[in-house]
């Protein structure tokens, strides 16, 4: 088990390692740099709720995975939504659970290529009404084993993560709060039109995030 996955985070149980022991859905999935992306020094990752899928872009082919959950960590009471009455589409709390929370985590792991975060950016739009909310956080350990927590809850727009800088692997983590149990949900992930003309490949894909690497030794020397 990593110290990723042993720390008590202020939001949430800790990362399970195996199916029913803190999420009913661990799929396992983490992040790690492909040759290309190692050679590049660069990982790019984008989702649209409308097409449900992934693009992992690369400088020769991107890499298009279908299905919010298969690229993700863990998930609780998560699911991707096409309302067809107000033609939108996003992730949102299942409205048939009988839970007000719910959770989903994407994480990135870079110790195995000897890698660490120069830069990270993200986008990661959300929507609430009434009494719902989502917080939104990452959660980075860097080489010497110190934890970082970052809150980006109130960060709709393209961010920069200055703290991110060192992480040799992270978590990004969304949670849905006050959810009211058996009706729509209140708290929307990525939300967008399902139908109309897209301008710009931001437009298709809300959620994106780009991490820029640095040998770890190499950022080392620069401090």
């Amino acid at each position: 088990m990593s110290s990723l996955d042993a720390m008590h985070f202020p939001y949430g149980p800790p990362f399970p390692q195996r199916k029913g022991k803190g999420y009913p859905n661990l799929n396992g999935f983490v992040f790690q740099p492909t040759k290309s992306e190692y050679q590049n020094k660069r990982m790019e990752i984008l989702y649209s709720p409308v097409k449900d899928q992934y693009v992992r872009v690369d400088e020769y082919e991107d890499k298009i995975v279908k299905g919010f959950g298969k690229m993700v960590y863990a998930e609780y009471n998560v699911q991707h939504v096409v309302d067809e009455d107000l033609n939108i589409a996003y992730l949102g709390r299942d409205p048939f659970s009988d839970t007000s929370h719910a959770r989903v985590d994407w994480k990135f792991d870079l110790t195995r290529v000897g890698l660490q975060v120069r830069s990270l950016q993200v986008r990661f739009p959300t929507q609430s009404f009434n009494e719902g909310y989502v917080n939104i956080s990452f959660y980075g350990q860097q080489g010497d084993g110190e934890m970082d927590h970052v809150d980006i809850s109130e960060a709709g727009d393209y961010l920069e993560i200055p703290e991110a800088v060192g992480w040799r692997e992270f978590v990004l983590s969304a949670e849905i709060f006050n959810e009211a149990v058996g009706s729509s949900n209140h708290s929307q992930l990525f939300r967008q039109a399902v139908e109309g003309e897209a301008l710009d490949r931001d437009t298709v894909y809300p959620f994106r995030i780009v991490i820029d690497f640095d040998d770890y030794e190499s950022l080392q020397r620069q401090f």
